[in-house]
């Protein structure tokens, strides 16, 4: 069995937010867990897919609607990724019902790649973006509260 390197995190991931940053820290904890099931040889990738969905469509909503009241111009790719991300989680799912063989391994490699490419440069894009403009980051914080509201629907013109 290969050993995975674990995600760790860096203030360079940082997303200028601690509501956001601590979020993709729990991320990276989540991804970390599965290693460690998978390396054990546990199988039980059921759980683990759902505690990612479970987590994820919470933080991405924060992230949608925070790029959205920040008028983030990287908006429509963010959503792009995430939702890559959310059809890979269904195909795991579905490889999960089957008993797939080498889940585990398929389950870490992508969680890896897509975590560290995804936080390391879509998330420190807008990052960047907030640390140049802090009236945005401001307006942000205003609506916390608004963030712990169930999403109902997105609508993006663009």
């Amino acid at each position: 069995m290969d050993k995975i390197s674990r995600l760790v995190w860096s203030p360079e991931y940082s997303m200028k937010m601690d509501l956001l940053d601590s979020q993709n820290r729990k991320l990276f904890g989540l991804i970390n867990h599965h290693i460690d099931l998978y390396e054990i040889g546990s199988g039980d990738y059921f759980r683990v897919i759902r505690y990612l969905v479970d987590h994820l469509s919470n933080q991405f909503h924060k992230e949608h609607m925070s790029m959205m009241i920040a008028r983030y111009p990287g908006l429509l790719k963010h959503l792009r990724e995430h939702q890559i991300f959310t059809v890979k989680m269904e195909e795991f799912l579905e490889d999960s019902l089957r008993g797939e063989k080498q889940l585990g391994h398929k389950m870490a490699l992508f969680l890896t790649a897509w975590a560290a490419d995804h936080v390391a440069v879509l998330d420190a894009h807008f990052g960047e973006y907030l640390l140049n403009h802090p009236e945005k980051r401001e307006e942000i914080k205003k609506h916390n509260n608004d963030f712990e509201k169930q999403p109902f629907l997105y609508v993006v013109n663009g």
